[in-house]
C-alpha cells in the first residue's frame, strides 16, 4: 500500500479520466513479491502465468528484470507457443527470433 498505491494515488494517476490503474500497479507489486521469494529459495528461475495478449506479461518480465537483473523468467505462454511451433515447418525459427526479441 505505502510503496505503490498511496504514492500514485496522491499524484492522481489516472488513465483516460477514468481507470485508476489497478493492474498497472498491482503488477510491479506481485514482481517485486516473486523476487523476494526467488531470493530467499535461491530460485535462478521465476515464472507468471500472464498470457501475451496484453501488457501484463510485460509488466511482469520487466519489473522482475528491473528489480533483479539476473533472474530467469520462464512465461507459461512463450513456453506453449515454442511447445505448438516445432510442429510446423519453419515456424520454429521464427517464434524463437520473437520470443527472444521480448525476453
Amino acid at each position: 500500500m505505502k510503496d505503490f498505491i498511496w504514492p500514485a494515488v496522491s499524484a492522481g494517476l489516472i488513465y483516460e479520466s477514468r481507470y485508476l490503474l489497478g493492474t498497472s500497479l498491482a503488477r510491479p507489486c506481485i514482481s517485486q513479491g516473486l523476487i523476494h521469494v526467488a531470493q530467499e529459495e535461491k530460485a535462478q528461475f521465476i515464472s507468471h502465468g500472464a498470457t501475451g495478449k496484453g501488457n501484463d506479461q510485460v509488466r511482469f518480465e520487466l519489473s522482475c528484470y528491473a528489480l533483479w537483473p539476473q533472474v530467469k523468467v520462464r512465461a507459461m505462454y512463450s513456453e506453449a507457443i515454442i511447445s505448438w511451433a516445432a510442429h510446423v515447418p519453419g515456424l520454429p525459427s521464427l517464434v524463437q527470433v520473437f520470443i527472444a526479441s521480448i525476453v
